[in-house]
């Protein structure tokens, strides 16, 4: 009876049997981890939203990874 029931919720779904591709990621944090994942979401052609506790580290991290795309080797402070 179980597997029943989660076959009829699965069936009425709206995510069962279509797939709309990812457009836009949003990252909470641009920390070491956050910048990594945005730089490669951006790489990868999805529009990337980076959220942090204030414009300065999210700066810091857009600089980090200009310099990471440019070829850069100076190391950004955080």
């Amino acid at each position: 009876m179980v597997f029943a029931t989660k076959y009829v919720v699965r069936a009425f779904s709206t995510a069962f049997g279509r797939f709309s591709p990812i457009k836009t990621v949003t990252i909470i944090g641009s920390g070491l981890m956050g910048s990594g994942i945005a730089q490669v979401a951006a790489a990868s052609g999805h529009n990337v939203t980076v959220v942090d506790q204030n414009q300065e580290i999210v700066d810091k991290a857009t600089a980090s990874i200009k310099k990471s795309w440019t070829g850069g080797k100076e190391k950004v402070s955080r």
